[in-house]
């Protein structure tokens, strides 16, 4: 059994126990023998994994400071000694136990903030129990059986509501500021102000995910629609098409999710996202990826404001165009989405800072010179075979050129811009490297051939680099190398081969 006699052990003052797998009489014998100025310093017990049907006497006797009580993964059926408990607890977790039914034992916690009752077998919730709780924050009550909720009214004070993974069909008038309804069978959400007759509802976070319908509005006391700002606003996997989703008066600030939603078809007439966003300034995110969208009309996203879009892992081969026309996106992902031919005018007026097409079936780069503002390009894991003279000279501002795992046999010279500072041609099928390969590049810092079929390496390859710092062949066969390949590159300071003895002898002379 245990004994504990000081409350110091190696200078450390106690402030909580943590019990796992454990018999309760073991935990109530070491509860129990703990000094009585050590119990007046503890602050937290946690006993989990410990198959108790419950609280230990002890904790509701002896520990008068206790703030946070949690007893998850056991095999408590009631909570009934709530109601025992000092009224010092803010944080009680009783999540994966087996209670079915959430009774008025409340009342004494007045400082209680954070309420976790996950994983259990509830089927309906009164909110009425909480009404004593006036600084109660956070509720979760996900991966239960609730079918109905009463009396929202109690939680004036609410920050967030978690309800994921219920049964619920209705639900109203929390004024939380994040709310989680996912995989439940709500079918719609409606905010009642009761703060204020105009005033905005502002949301936190509201998820909505794997559902199918989506009816959403916030009124004040005469029912005239309020402005409802959303934060963050995820409904991904959405089960319903696009025309299910009632969106009244709802603003998003900074990130809108419809990921792995298998029913998404972009068209204005049945659902336009654009007018979710404001206009300027919010950075926001809206993530389409894996949605299934085989095609995406003329013009779609055009004078659209966002940080970023996220389209990757769709399936459409064809980008018409005018996609983005004067659509200012800072990241714009397209990755993965069995793009093989992109119209020459795609991309015009479109301002854009990272622009990834890696991982699709485009040979013809034609279409890059309508983009003149991006400074960012991934066209990895493309179906690339040739390189033209000037292909990316009028990217003015390309500063990083992804074009690692193509098919790209030679490079001829004049083919990149001289503000380049990183270009990758890692894993392609370039056989030399010849003189002024890389002319004018005076701005290129990092190089990296790795994996390629590359034999010969020509004097002065790399002439004309004059900031080049990484030159980079870690994983390459160099057959030839000339004494003078990289001749008059001072600024290297890391260079990667995979060389014979013979290859480094050469450099070395």
């Amino acid at each position: 059994m245990f004994e504990f006699n000081s409350k110091i052990l190696n200078y450390s003052v106690f402030s909580s126990f943590e019990f796992s797998n454990l018999q309760s009489d073991i935990i109530e014998h070491f509860l129990e023998s703990v000094e009585d100025d050590v119990k007046q310093v503890i602050h937290t017990i946690k006993i989990c994994h410990c198959e108790i049907t419950d609280a230990p006497e002890v904790i509701i006797n002896d520990y008068p400071n206790l703030e946070t009580l949690d007893l998850q993964d056991n095999n408590l059926d009631n909570i009934n000694f709530i109601s025992k408990l000092p009224n010092s607890i803010k944080e009680l977790y009783l999540g994966q136990n087996k209670i079915s039914t959430v009774s008025d034992v409340f009342f004494n916690l007045k400082d209680l903030e954070v309420v976790d009752l996950s994983g259990c077998d509830i089927e309906s919730l009164n909110f009425m129990v909480f009404k004593d709780n006036g600084k109660l924050l956070v509720l979760n009550v996900s991966h239960n059986k609730i079918e109905s909720s009463e009396s929202e009214e109690y939680l004036k004070n609410i920050k967030c509501v978690d309800f994921s993974y219920n049964k619920l069909t209705k639900y109203s008038n929390i004024p939380s500021l994040c709310l989680d309804f996912s995989y439940t069978n709500l079918s719609g959400y409606h905010w009642f102000n009761i703060s204020a007759e105009n005033q905005t509802v502002l949301i936190e976070k509201f998820y909505f995910s794997g559902n199918s319908r989506l009816k959403l509005r916030a009124t004040n006391i005469k029912n005239d629609s309020l402005p409802l700002v959303i934060k963050f606003f995820n409904i991904s996997n959405f089960q319903g098409d696009v025309s299910d989703l009632e969106l009244e008066n709802v603003k998003v600030r900074k990130y809108l999710s419809l990921k792995d939603s298998k029913k998404v078809i972009l068209d204005k007439s049945t659902f336009d996202f654009k007018l979710l966003f404001f206009s300027e300034g919010t950075n926001a995110t809206f993530d389409l990826s894996n949605c299934s969208i085989d095609d995406i009309p003329n013009n779609y996203f055009e004078e659209y404001n966002l940080g970023r879009l996220n389209l990757c892992y769709n399936n459409f081969p064809n980008l018409k165009e005018n996609l983005f026309k004067n659509a200012y996106i800072v990241e714009l992902d397209l990755c993965k989405s069995n793009i093989k031919d992109v119209d020459n005018n795609t991309f015009s007026g479109l301002h854009v800072h990272l622009l990834n097409l890696s991982k699709n079936k485009l040979q013809n780069l034609t279409f890059l010179k309508s983009i003149e503002t991006v400074r960012f390009v991934d066209l990895s894991e493309n179906n690339i075979k040739i390189l033209t003279p000037n292909q990316f000279f009028n990217i003015k501002n390309l500063e990083v050129l992804e074009l690692s795992n193509n098919e790209i046999i030679s490079l001829e010279k004049n083919v990149f811009n001289n503000n380049l500072q990183v270009l990758k041609l890692n894993g392609n099928k370039i056989s030399e490297i010849k003189n002024g390969t890389f002319y004018k590049l005076t701005n290129l810092r990092e190089l990296y051939l790795d994996d390629n079929p590359i034999i010969f390496v020509d004097n002065n390859a790399f002439e004309n680099l004059p900031i080049l710092e990484v030159l980079s062949m870690a994983t390459t066969e160099v057959y030839v190398l000339k004494p003078y390949a990289i001749k008059n590159v001072n600024s290297l300071k890391k260079v990667y081969f995979k060389a014979t003895v013979s290859i480094w002898k050469i450099l070395m002379e």
